[in-house]
């Protein structure tokens, strides 16, 4: 969605009892400060700034992107943080070790002690086709959740570690 769109779906919603959350990957964002201002004007918006991997190397084999790129989501939860908005960091930690996580924490202790609080840390779901990619790509996720078998529509989901279930 572009950025004229976003802010006239945020005053729409301004007029309305309802809260719109903005899920973004920070790249926009930490790249562009005006961006950030602009969201000021917006009582009823929160932004969750979902960070792949838990670090530089994590985030390039994840993503493809170039790993100078990794740092924009935390300078988007900085500048937000700073202007006020409503914000909180969710990050994907299905292909990283404690050690690594422990240093996400730390950076992002750093930027502000409070997105600890509010972190979501994120598993991926091995789906069969989830499986297959992976595979494909030669990813190999440490923590994973699974779907339990047998035919209910109401699957029952185990968490644990990827060494564990093959």
């Amino acid at each position: 969605m572009g950025r004229r769109h976003l802010t006239e779906l945020l005053g729409m919603v301004d007029q309305s009892p309802y809260v719109y959350i903005l899920e973004t990957n920070g790249m926009v964002l930490g790249a562009s400060p005006s961006y950030c201002e602009a969201l000021t004007a917006f009582k009823r918006l929160h932004v969750r700034v979902s960070i792949k991997g838990c670090n530089e190397e994590e985030y390039h084999q994840l993503t493809g992107a170039q790993r100078c790129s990794y740092q924009l989501p935390f300078e988007a939860l900085r500048q937000l943080i700073e202007l006020g908005v409503s914000c909180n960091v969710s990050a994907t930690v299905s292909f990283s070790e404690r050690q690594a996580v422990d240093e996400l924490k730390q950076r992002l202790f750093e930027v502000h002690p409070g997105l600890l609080k509010s972190m979501e840390q994120e598993t991926i779901t091995m789906f069969p086709k989830v499986a297959q990619r992976l595979a494909k790509e030669e990813l190999k996720p440490v923590k994973v959740k699974m779907l339990g078998f047998g035919g209910s529509k109401a699957a029952k989901r185990r968490e644990g570690s990827y060494a564990h279930h093959g």
